[in-house]
């Protein structure tokens, strides 16, 4: 029998007969957690199909040679075994996905950033924040996640700015683009406005990617004040048991602390 994952992958290809894809939808109804995950692996697809595709030079190649033949064993002259993800719980690589895709972005920017030299330092400290603004205001998802790797750029963001970010954070119809605005906030943990932001945006998140996000965010701080937000967490009926798990290890956290 095939997989969940390779189901789900039909069921987006549109390669389900019309039986199959009753069953699977049924299956989606009977099991929200999966069509979570389903939504988010559709999310990655579609931001992936925007991304341009780069030639590597050749000492990139090279590079990447090297690395593989340093992982033979010189024993056995025989790479590495190659470990599947088939018992992984997919409940979770949807929320690693997410994850991973925020990664991708970010380090794209960065390809082009190197590619383009100085597009975005050299503006005035004016024209950077009207800038950041309008990638933030854009229609899409992917520019309003550069406007918030751009913003994380700026010496020392306003008030304006980190305003910017929460609202992004709570409203945003992207997931994707609240993961990376929540990301982008913990950089300025320090600010009591932002902590007041991200326990707000943790009690009206609905995607447990970035649920998860925020939960381990306010748990690094340690603050016994995020105390009373995980236990709301934990307590609503809503989430799912592996959020709810999440925070009651934010708890233990804290609770070690002191």
């Amino acid at each position: 029998m095939r997989s969940i994952e390779e189901r789900m992958i039909d069921y987006l290809d549109g390669v389900m007969d019309g039986q199959e894809k009753q069953d699977f939808e049924l299956l989606l109804q009977e099991q929200p957690a999966l069509l979570i995950e389903l939504e988010a692996l559709q999310n990655i697809d579609d931001h992936l199909d925007c991304l341009p595709v780069h030639q590597p030079s050749l000492d990139l190649e090279q590079r990447f040679n090297d690395l593989l033949e340093s992982t033979i064993d010189p024993k056995t002259h025989s790479s590495p075994k190659v470990v599947s993800i088939g018992k992984t719980p997919w409940k979770n690589i949807g929320i690693a996905a997410s994850i991973l895709l925020c990664g991708m972005l970010i380090g794209w920017f960065n390809y082009q950033e190197e590619e383009l030299p100085g597009m975005a330092s050299v503006k005035p400290d004016q024209s950077q924040l009207k800038y950041v603004n309008d990638l933030m205001e854009a229609a899409s998802p992917m520019k309003r996640i550069q406007g918030i790797y751009e913003s994380g750029k700026l010496s020392d963001p306003d008030k304006s700015m980190i305003k910017l970010l929460g609202n992004t954070l709570k409203t945003d119809p992207s997931s994707n683009v609240r993961l990376a605005a929540a990301k982008a906030l913990s950089d300025h943990i320090a600010h009591e406005e932002v902590r007041i932001c991200l326990v707000e945006a943790l009690a009206a998140e609905a995607d447990a990617s970035v649920k998860i996000e925020l939960i381990n965010i306010l748990s690094n701080t340690r603050d016994k004040s995020i105390i009373d937000p995980l236990n709301q967490v934990i307590d609503n009926e809503d989430d799912l048991k592996f959020v709810k798990d999440e925070a009651q290890k934010g708890l233990l956290l804290i609770n070690n602390t002191y």
